[in-house]
Parts: structure tokens; C-alpha cells; sequence
């Protein structure tokens, strides 16, 4: 081996040895957007040759869901949100001797969760470089509910959490945002790392492999729809905030002949019985034959839904930039979807502000399907480009790279 100059810089190898540690509060089998991001950013990492550790809550049974895929699964039993009425819970001391102990060159912590919170504190005995992936803040934003304090409480300590972030994101190395999108509302994060210039913030956006398509005849079949009906399809779980409501009261509103919303989730719950409550009492024509409930659905079945869907519909006003929405788009189906988080960023859709406008577009769409082919294939372009999963594997890969190479 030729020696190198005295003093020089040794450079880097092409693909360093590098084990890394993914800290998610939600991973496969779960099914929300968090879990399937986690998952991809995990798949990205490991797709460079790289050791990758998770660590998240559940039962340890899950562990081989992550083994197959080349990681190893840490779980630890821990609940709550960090609010004084739902402070975290469970395995606290053992989750921070797990990171205490731990030998990563790089931890990822998806969102501001437990997985963060309860390792900030160890930040200065933690020597492994440190990222925070932000799923979205929205702070500063207000969700009333009808009981005393009206939703208050929660936007007081959210305020105060984030004032809080302004003593310990400077020990982070890298902030990663979905968008480039910073303002007050659900990238307010985005917004305070640009108004004290953090050095670390870096844009990836999610991607999807744009072959990983699904069937629509299964799917048509296994629901007994016939072809020539007019699907729109919702999916998520069932929550104030994902407001499948008002996704079924707009259908409703429309009254789109010879056509079926199906909602998929993967459980039912509370939300879930409310809405079936509101279309139980509406008295659905012969050709607007109504609503199809679905939970529990395999992977598979549920991107054969994507596939064989004609309009996908959101009234979600919690979003930041929706993986089903992004779905969707694979599948050159068009969207319509509150305007919420970057989805004005996202082509192949239409963002509305309100229950009447959505009522409208559902109209319009359903009446135009050119118009929907149109907008179909600009999603699905966008996939195999901007949204794409070789993409994000990229920047993920650059990312590591930069963080090895800023402290050789």
C-alpha cells in the first residue's frame, strides 16, 4: 500500500462499513403513514450495504417482520404522548440504556415522539451523529373539540414544546423535511430551523417504487363491483383529524349515479361507527348504491384498491405530504384532497378548501374523464421522477455520506 502524505486527510471509502440505528414510534405491520415511511427510509438505508437497528414500541413477536427485510428489530413497551395527561409510560429507563449503550455511527429519529423525546436529555452522552426526520408540526395549529378546555390544553403544550426544540435542535446534524414548504401551520419545524438557520436542514421528499403496482379486476371482484361503476376510495384509519366524514358527507352530497365509495382502514373504532351511523340514515338509490366498509386488509389488497379505484379522495386536515396520496398517483388515479400540508405541491389531483368544493370536484371529475386521465398520468409521471423510490434510496445515501465525510 502506497502511503499517504503526512498530515493529509485520509478520504473516505466509496461505502463505508456503517451500522445505524432508525428510531420510529411506528413500524410495520403497523399500517400508518409513519410506519410505511419508516420502513422505506430503513429499505433505503439498507439497500446501501449498511447495518441498520430499529427500535419501537410493540410486542416482540413483530421482530422477524423487520429480520426478513436485514434489520434488527428492538421493541420496547411504551405508550403516551408526552402530555401531562398522557405522559409516556413503559420501558423508559431501558429504552435510554438501549441508546446509552449502543455503538451506532448514525441515529435517525422519525418524528418528535418517544423515540426523541426521551433521548434528547442524553444528547451530550450519545457520540453517534443524529438526525430528526420530521413527519410535519404543526404547532401553532388549533383543533377545537367540544369539551372544556376545547382543544386549548393540547395547542398550550404543543407551543411549549416547540419552544423547548430551541435548546437542543442545534445538537442535531441533520433536520430532514418532506418539503420545501415553511410555514406556521404544518411545517412550522421547517419554518424555525430557517428562522435560526440550522446548518443540517436537508429536503427529502417520499418515494415509492413506481412497478409495485397492484390488480384492480381482484379488487373489483373480491367487492362485487362491476366494471362500469364509478369507485372512489378513502384510506387511513379513522380519526378527528383524518375526517372520513366529511370525505362521505360530500359523496353523499354529490350523489354520483352508478358508483361506490369503499373506505378502507385497518381497524375498526369509534370514528369508524360514527360515520357508519351517518350513511345508515341516508337513503341510498338503486344507482348510488352507497358505501363499502373494509379493515384488516393484507398489503396486497390494499394496492389492488389503489389500482382498481377510479378517484381517490382525502378530507384529511392533518397531512403533510400523504404516501397515499402518492399512491394514488402510482396507480395514474386521480385525487381530491383538502388543501393540507404540501399537497398543493403534489400534480395529479385537485386540493379544495371546504365540503362544498369538494362536493363540486367529485362532481366534475366524475363527469370528465379525460380530465381524469389527464391528471392520472401527471401523477403517475410524477412517481417514476420527482416521487420516486430510487430517489429517496439517493438522498438517503448522500445524506450518510455527507455526515461521514464532514468528520473524516
Amino acid at each position: 500500500m502506497r502511503p499517504g502524505r503526512v498530515g493529509a486527510k485520509m478520504k473516505p471509502p466509496a461505502n463505508p462499513k456503517m451500522r445505524l440505528l432508525l428510531a420510529t414510534f411506528s413500524f410495520p405491520p403497523n399500517k400508518d403513514g409513519v410506519a410505511e415511511a419508516s420502513a422505506a427510509c430503513a429499505q433505503a438505508l439498507r439497500a446501501h450495504g449498511w447495518a441498520v437497528d430499529v427500535a419501537t414500541a410493540g410486542p416482540a413477536s413483530l421482530a422477524p417482520c423487520a429480520e426478513g427485510r436485514g434489520m434488527t428489530l428492538h421493541h420496547f413497551d411504551i405508550a403516551g404522548t408526552g402530555h401531562v395527561r398522557h405522559p409516556f409510560q413503559g420501558q423508559l429507563a431501558l429504552y435510554r440504556q438501549f441508546l446509552l449503550s449502543g455503538c451506532w455511527d448514525i441515529i435517525f429519529f422519525e418524528g418528535y415522539s418517544w423515540p426523541l423525546t426521551l433521548a434528547v436529555p442524553l444528547f451530550d452522552q450519545i457520540s453517534a451523529r443524529k438526525v430528526v426526520v420530521s413527519h410535519g408540526y404543526g404547532a401553532l395549529v388549533w383543533t377545537p373539540v367540544p369539551r372544556f378546555p376545547f382543544g386549548l390544553g393540547a395547542l398550550t403544550f404543543s407551543v411549549i414544546q416547540s419552544l423547548k426544540m430551541l435548546h437542543w435542535i442545534r445538537k442535531v446534524d441533520r433536520w430532514v423535511f418532506l418539503s420545501p414548504r415553511a410555514d406556521l401551520c404544518s411545517f412550522y419545524d421547517h419554518w424555525l430551523g430557517q428562522k435560526i438557520h440550522h446548518p443540517g436542514i436537508r429536503v427529502i421528499r417520499n418515494g415509492l417504487n413506481p412497478n409495485q403496482r397492484g390488480t384492480g379486476s381482484r379488487f373489483r371482484e373480491a367487492c362485487g363491483i362491476p366494471a362500469d361503476v364509478l369507485v372512489f376510495l378513502c384510506v387511513g384509519y379513522f380519526s378527528r383529524g383524518k375526517n372520513q366524514r366529511l370525505a362521505l358527507e360530500a359523496y353523499r352530497d354529490a350523489a354520483v349515479p352508478n358508483s361506490r365509495l369503499v373506505f378502507i382502514a385497518p381497524e375498526s373504532n369509534e370514528w369508524m361507527d360514527k360515520c357508519r351511523d351517518v350513511a345508515r340514515h341516508v337513503p341510498w338509490s338503486a344507482a348510488h348504491r352507497g358505501v363499502i366498509w373494509l379493515t384488516g386488509q393484507s398489503r396486497e389488497s390494499t394496492l389492488d384498491a389503489f389500482a382498481g379505484c377510479d378517484i381517490y379522495l382525502s378530507a384529511s386536515t392533518g397531512e403533510t405530504q400523504p404516501i397515499t396520496l402518492l399512491e394514488a398517483m402510482r396507480e395514474a388515479k386521480p385525487w381530491i384532497a383538502m388543501k393540507a400540508g404540501c399537497i398543493p405541491e403534489l400534480p395529479g389531483g385537485k386540493c379544495v378548501a371546504s365540503r362544498r368544493a369538494m362536493v363540486r370536484t367529485i362532481q366534475r371529475l366524475a363527469s370528465d374523464r379525460r380530465l381524469c386521465a389527464e391528471l392520472g398520468q401527471s401523477g403517475r409521471e410524477a412517481v417514476t421522477s420527482k416521487y420516486s423510490a430510487k430517489n429517496f434510496e439517493k438522498a438517503y445515501g448522500e445524506l450518510v455520506m455527507s455526515l461521514v465525510n464532514q468528520r473524516s
